[in-house]
């Protein structure tokens, strides 16, 4: 007896990167964010069915219970999960501040995504990464940042919505969950800024935001209590 499959329409890459701060990219790496990146992500599997990707997430820690800035990615083959290689792109960006939405909320984005719902929706094939973040604060000791990568950021409206959608029809409630949308071209005048330098600015400014550095998932180390949620204030981007 035969057992089926759910093939993705394309496979994923999924890796995992630990917290990279700006100490260790200056001691062990001079100043370098991509190699401190490329020396540090893991490549753990790639993953083509949906069954392989449940397989793969099941045999890992659940993101909320490692290290604060623990990071892992998922990218759509022949896409590099870095800032450069968006320069159209957005992301949205999804904290699920606690379970069920820590849980379902994961699946849904996954759905979505890597099962090409949002596609299917909108027309087009726009979202090429996925990231997942540990991001306790104060106030939510299990919350999850995920990012959801786009190369057309004119989509980031439809993105969105359609995330909120799914989240409602599986009656995860607003107090739950948050969700942003970020260009990553954000600050035209911030062109002339060094990648770390822009790194460090935006942690300041935005601790909650991922920082500038050039390459795939690279995160400066933030306070836990400067992660509050604050929506009402725009995020500054990188380029």
């Amino acid at each position: 007896m035969s057992t089926s499959v759910h093939a993705l329409r394309d496979k994923w890459l999924f890796s995992y990167l630990p917290l990279l701060t700006a100490d260790m990219v200056s001691n062990e790496y001079g100043n370098d964010w991509e190699l401190a990146s490329q020396e540090k992500t893991v490549r753990l599997d790639w993953v083509a069915t949906v069954e392989e990707l449940w397989s793969t997430v099941n045999s890992l820690p659940k993101i909320q219970s490692m290290p604060v800035g623990s990071t892992f990615i998922l990218s759509r083959d022949g896409k590099e999960a870095s800032f450069e290689k968006f320069p159209d792109g957005s992301r949205v960006v999804v904290n699920l501040h606690k379970s069920p939405a820590t849980d379902f909320g994961l699946e849904l984005i996954f759905a979505a995504v890597m099962g090409e719902t949002i596609a299917e929706e909108i027309g087009a094939t726009v979202c090429d990464v996925i990231r997942l973040a540990a991001r306790p604060n104060k106030d939510f000791s299990e919350l999850v940042r995920v990012e959801v990568w786009l190369n057309d950021a004119a989509y980031s409206g439809k993105v969105s919505a359609h995330i909120r959608t799914l989240f409602e029809d599986r009656q995860i409630t607003p107090n739950l969950f948050h969700i942003s949308e970020n260009p990553f071209d954000g600050n035209k005048e911030k062109k002339a800024v060094k990648p770390a330098e822009a790194a460090r600015e935006e942690t300041k400014e935005e601790p909650e935001a991922a920082p500038a550095a050039p390459a795939a998932a690279v995160e400066e180390e933030v306070p836990q209590e400067a992660e509050e949620e604050a929506p009402q204030e725009a995020e500054e981007q990188p380029n």
